[in-house]
């Protein structure tokens, strides 16, 4: 039965060490003039576990500068609106502001 334990709590450990290692690495491919992090989100940004929805209602609310809000390295990031991903590289590229 220790066995089984022990394999139980070193496979949360791997899990959350992936979801750690995605949520980290994402946030370098975030320029500054795109991506700020919020000033009123408090406590930690999960996105797995549903902090990402919170996430952007808190940012929509904070600014009408800002589009969406994602957990990033444990932190609420808030997008502005003038910022897209480009889908074909992968960066992110700032588009012209259109109000739509």
């Amino acid at each position: 039965m220790e066995k089984k334990s022990l394999a139980a709590l070193s496979f949360l450990f791997l899990v959350l060490f992936a979801a750690y290692a995605k949520e980290t690495v994402a946030i370098e491919d975030r320029p500054s003039n795109c991506a700020h992090l919020s000033n009123t989100y408090r406590g930690p940004c999960v996105g797995f576990l549903g902090a990402s929805a919170v996430c952007n209602v808190v940012c929509i609310d904070e600014s009408q500068s800002y589009r969406s809000g994602d957990c990033y390295d444990w932190q609420c990031w808030c997008w502005e609106k003038g910022c897209q991903v480009d889908q074909k590289n992968g960066l992110l590229s700032i588009l012209e502001h259109q109000d739509a």
